[in-house]
């Protein structure tokens, strides 16, 4: 451990370096949260600056949910022109990707305001109790 303080205590304050590897060898996903109970597991991040590493760490530690497909359209012609392939590869920075990570007990962060009210706000932790099929 020493010898990383050092390493870190020579790089210039002003400068930010991103390094291409992990110092930890083998996955962080069972190291940070095996063995530990909810209360524990709340108190534990694994931070990420790209999207695409967190999306590899969530798909690594959860099992897989598929939302539901459909598409829903004024006008039939409408859904012709949007095929569920094409739909599904679309991410834009305000929604989750098509494929969402869980499994009963993981952690979420909710994303956005839902409910003031009731304390559904941007980063709100809370943990998955249960599925269901709406609709």
């Amino acid at each position: 451990m020493a010898d990383k303080l050092s390493v870190l205590q020579d790089i210039p304050l002003h400068t930010v370096d991103v390094p291409n590897f992990s110092w930890y060898q083998t996955s962080l996903v069972p190291e940070m949260f095996n063995n530990c109970t909810p209360v524990e597991m709340g108190k534990r991040v694994i931070l990420s600056s790209k999207t695409s590493d967190c999306l590899a760490i969530n798909e690594e530690a959860l099992q897989m949910y598929l939302r539901t497909d459909s598409v829903s359209c004024n006008k039939e012609e409408e859904f012709q022109n949007y095929p569920l392939e094409f739909i599904n590869s679309l991410t834009p920075s305000s929604m989750p990707p098509y494929r969402l990570n869980f499994k009963v007990g993981a952690l979420v962060i909710l994303l956005r305001n839902l409910s003031i009210s009731q304390g559904l706000c941007n980063g709100t932790r809370m943990n998955v109790q249960g599925f269901m099929n709406i609709g």
